[in-house]
């Protein structure tokens, strides 16, 4: 999932820069600057408790059923083809001749797993000054990896000629979504349209400077291009039952970025879309919100690190187990599943404490399934 910055407010709120109607809850209490203690167990679990949607109750079985239900689109294995993607002129052209890895006809492991390794197509020379363009693919499509890459070749153009990219963030992000959907088989059901986002909200689209000194030191800068990113969000039917708002999506394993400017396309990567199956989780093994507080508490208290806490967020959404093989290719159990972001409160580490926690103290996210776990649906991945 991607992370934002969220605002931090004691109730249920609507994730909507990037994935509209996914419920977050925040809850935040830190204990006061001069008492920078770690929070005792009682402690963690009422801020678990604040934290955590009315939609998560006692019984979770019929929140695991809508879950399972999302509209999934078709996935990038059935969608993805390669020779026309290869061949369009956003991509290589009609008459290009690229060349292929050799490892491409090998898509088993020694062990004969199915290889996560990706496939690569390139036209040009990688470690060259010339113009490159790369694109690869997962030997099998279910890891759902596709990459582009293009470059010009070395001083083309100079710093002082670089022009500010003129496209709109609309324009950008309608781009954005035709060139993953075409070139690289994501399945357009999966992604917020522009009409989707509620009022006031902003497409998640960035635009990227480049600096430059001259000879006399001056310093300049020009938003040189648009960066996009688009997570993935299925369609579920959910009502919050705090409010009675519905729900219409939810976030699932996988993430796109498009990077542009007015000459086109120059970088671009569909990662972790899975192919994902519903078929192997039972929502009568659906945890309760006892066990979710019991297990989120443990695993906050079980890190030193993660303590005192600052504030702490919850997503509900859809993430990938471990993979099955099939006679298809390769498949990832649709878990249903909670988020926990907890940010905790700054402080100045004494030398014993960096060498024991080590430099990182910025908190955590890690999720949590909503379903006890069989051999089948096994974990969620991590990265």
């Amino acid at each position: 999932m991607i992370n934002l910055s969220l605002p931090r407010i004691a109730q249920i709120v609507f994730f909507s820069s990037l994935v509209i109607g996914v419920p977050v809850a925040v809850a935040e209490d830190p204990p006061p600057p001069d008492d920078p203690r770690p929070p005792s167990r009682d402690e963690v679990i009422a801020l678990v408790e604040r934290a955590l949607p009315s939609l998560i109750s006692e019984d979770n079985s019929g929140l695991v059923k809508s879950l399972l239900a999302a509209r999934l689109g078709k996935p990038v294995s059935e969608n993805l083809n390669v020779v026309g993607s290869l061949r369009d002129a956003r991509v290589f052209g009609p008459r290009s001749r690229p060349s292929f890895d050799e490892e491409c006809s090998r898509g088993f492991t020694e062990s004969g797993d199915p290889s996560p390794d990706p496939c690569y197509a390139r036209l040009g020379e990688q470690a060259g000054k010339g113009a490159y363009r790369e694109f690869s693919w997962s030997k099998h499509l279910g890891h759902g990896d596709v990459k582009f890459l293009r470059r010009d070749a070395d001083g083309t153009v100079e710093p002082s000629d670089l022009k500010p990219v003129s496209l709109s963030d609309e324009a950008a992000y309608q781009t954005a979504m035709a060139f993953v959907v075409e070139l690289m088989g994501v399945p357009p059901e999966e992604l917020i349209s522009p009409d989707e986002l509620p009022d006031g909200a902003s497409l998640p689209v960035r635009s990227l400077a480049i600096g430059s000194v001259n000879e006399k030191g001056e310093k300049s800068s020009v938003e040189a291009y648009k960066m996009v990113q688009l997570p993935r969000a299925l369609k579920v039917d959910l009502v919050d039952p705090a409010s009675g708002r519905a729900l219409p999506r939810v976030p699932a394993t996988g993430e796109a970025f498009v990077l542009m400017n007015d000459a086109g396309v120059w970088q671009a990567g569909v990662r972790r879309w899975r192919a994902l199956s519903p078929e192997q989780v039972d929502p009568a093994q659906a945890k309760t919100r006892s066990e979710l507080v019991n297990e989120i508490a443990d695993a906050i208290l079980t890190n030193e690190s993660y303590s005192p806490i600052d504030f702490l967020g919850v997503k509900i959404g859809l993430m990938a187990g471990d993979p099955t093989p099939t006679q298809d290719g390769i498949v990832y159990p649709m878990l249903p599943a909670v988020e926990i972001s907890a940010a905790v409160v700054p402080k100045d580490l004494s030398e014993e404490e960096q060498n024991r926690l080590g430099p990182n103290t910025a908190g955590f996210t890690q999720e949590f399934p909503l379903v006890a776990l069989t051999e089948v649906s096994s974990a969620p991945e991590t990265d």
